[in-house]
C-alpha cells in the first residue's frame, strides 16, 4: 500500500550492471510500490551532466512549473558544502548545476524524501529536510585496506569525515550488520538500519530452489572489476595456489568481471570478462568462491546463495552474519582447504545440494520482500 507521496532517487550514471547498479535498480522497484511519485536524478561526472526523469507520477505533473528556489540560499548551501566536504568522491558530485537541479525538483515537490543511492551522492540530499543515504560499503575501511603506507591514511581521513557528515545529517540504509556496527561508532540523532541488497529483495519473490538439480557443473569466481586490489589478489590466489595443483586439473575455474588480464588463462582457467546477463553465470556454475574481504562481498556471497548455490569462502567474510560453516557455506582459510572442498564436490554431491538448500532458505528470510518492504517504508516515513 502506498503511504508516501514523493521519493527522489539521486544516483550516478550506471557504468554497467554490477552489484551497486543492481542494488539501485532494486531500490527503484521498491519505491514504485510504496510512493505515489518517484523521480530519479542521474548524475554523470564523466559527461558533466545531470538529468531527471518522472519514473512514476501518480499525483499528476506539478502545477507550478516556475522554479521558486532562492538563488542566495542555493549559493550559500553550495559554498557551505564546498567548505566542509573534503571526501574526493563527495566533492566530485558537489557542482553548482547539480545542486541547482536538485533544488528545483525539491521545490516542485515539497516534502519529498531524497534517497542518495551512494554515499558519494550525499551532499546533494541536503536540499531536502527529509533524506536517507544508502551506504553500499563502509568506505574508510575499504580505502585503508586497499592502500599501503602513507597513502592509506591520505584516503582514510577524508572518508571518515564524509561518514561523519553522512551520519550526523542523514538517516542511513547500511548494507550489512557489520557496516551497521561501523556507522554506530559515530553518534547521531538520525536513524540507521540494515537494508540488504535490494535487487535480491525484489528477486526474492520469484527465485526458487531446484530440488532435482544435484549435478556439480561449474566453479566460478566473479567480481565487477579486477583493478581493485582485493579482487586481483583473490584471482591470483585461486589461479596460482588452488587451481595449479595436479589434482585440480579436471576442474575448470570460470572467472567473470571486467579489467582482468588474459594471462590468468590456463588449461583449467577460463577468463570470461564482463558478462552482461548475470543469469548466464548462475546457469553455468553451481560452486562460487570468495577469498579476500572488501567491497562487493554481498554480491559475491549472497547472490549465489540466494539461488541455492554453494559458496566456498574464508569465514572472516561472514563473521557478523548468522551463517554456520558446513550448513550454509563451506569454510576455507587456505589453498589446501579450497581444493579439498572442490574435490569433495564430485564425491558428495548430495551434501552440496543440502548446503545449497540451507543457503537458499537463509537468504529467503534475509531478503524477504515483505519484511524489507516494511523496513524501508517505515524509515522513509520517519525521514
Amino acid at each position: 500500500m502506498k503511504t508516501i507521496n514523493t521519493v527522489i532517487s539521486i544516483r550516478p550514471k550506471p557504468l554497467r550492471a554490477g552489484g551497486e547498479e543492481n542494488d539501485i535498480s532494486g531500490g527503484l522497484d521498491i519505491y514504485k510500490n510504496i510512493a505515489e511519485n518517484v523521480i530519479t536524478i542521474t548524475i554523470s561526472n564523466s559527461q558533466q551532466e545531470v538529468k531527471h526523469e518522472y519514473v512514476q507520477l501518480n499525483s499528476g505533473q506539478p502545477k507550478n512549473k516556475r522554479m521558486k528556489y532562492s538563488k542566495i540560499k542555493l549559493i550559500a548551501k553550495y559554498l557551505l558544502l564546498k567548505l566542509i566536504i573534503i571526501d574526493p568522491s563527495m566533492r566530485e558530485n558537489t557542482k553548482l548545476k547539480y545542486c541547482k537541479k536538485v533544488q528545483e525538483i525539491c521545490d516542485l515537490f515539497p516534502g519529498a524524501i531524497i534517497v542518495n543511492e551512494t554515499s558519494g551522492m550525499f551532499p546533494l540530499s541536503i536540499f531536502s529536510k527529509h533524506r536517507i543515504s544508502r551506504s553500499n560499503n563502509f568506505e574508510p575501511i575499504h580505502c585503508f585496506r586497499e592502500n599501503i603506507g602513507l597513502k592509506k591514511y591520505l584516503y582514510f581521513i577524508p572518508k571518515i569525515t564524509g561518514v561523519l557528515l553522512e551520519r550526523l545529517l542523514s538517516n542511513v540504509f547500511v548494507i550489512s550488520s557489520q557496516d551497521l556496527r561501523y556507522y554506530k561508532y559515530f553518534w547521531s540523532p538520525k536513524k540507521i538500519c540494515v537494508v540488504p541488497l535490494r535487487n535480491l529483495v525484489v528477486a526474492n519473490k520469484n527465485i526458487y530452489f531446484d530440488e532435482n538439480n544435484v549435478e556439480i557443473y561449474g566453479i566460478a569466481y566473479l567480481s565487477s572489476t579486477f583493478n581493485v586490489k582485493h579482487n586481483s589478489d583473490g584471482v591470483k590466489f585461486l589461479v596460482n595456489k588452488v587451481f595449479n595443483k595436479p589434482e585440480m586439473d579436471n576442474f575448470v575455474l570460470n572467472i567473470y568481471g571486467s579489467k582482468i588480464s588474459s594471462v590468468f588463462s590456463k588449461k583449467n582457467v577460463i577468463v570470461h570478462g564482463w558478462v552482461h546477463d548475470i543469469e548466464e553465470i548462475y546457469e553455468n556454475n553451481s560452486i562460487f568462491l570468495a577469498v579476500f574481504g572488501g567491497t562487493g562481498q554481498q554480491s559475491k556471497i549472497f547472490e549465489p546463495m540466494s539461488r541455492g548455490k554453494v559458496v566456498i569462502l574464508n569465514p572472516k567474510l561472514v563473521k557478523n552474519q548468522n551463517l554456520v560453516s558446513g550448513t550454509h557455506y563451506l569454510s576455507a582459510s587456505n589453498d589446501i582447504e579450497y581444493a579439498k572442498h572442490i574435490l569433495d564436490s564430485k564425491i558428495n554431491p548430495i551434501k552440496f545440494q543440502e548446503i545449497g538448500r540451507n543457503a537458499f532458505d537463509y537468504c529467503k528470510e534475509l531478503f524477504s520482500y515483505e519484511k524489507n518492504l516494511n523496513t524501508i517504508t517505515h524509515y522513509l516515513n520517519i525521514s
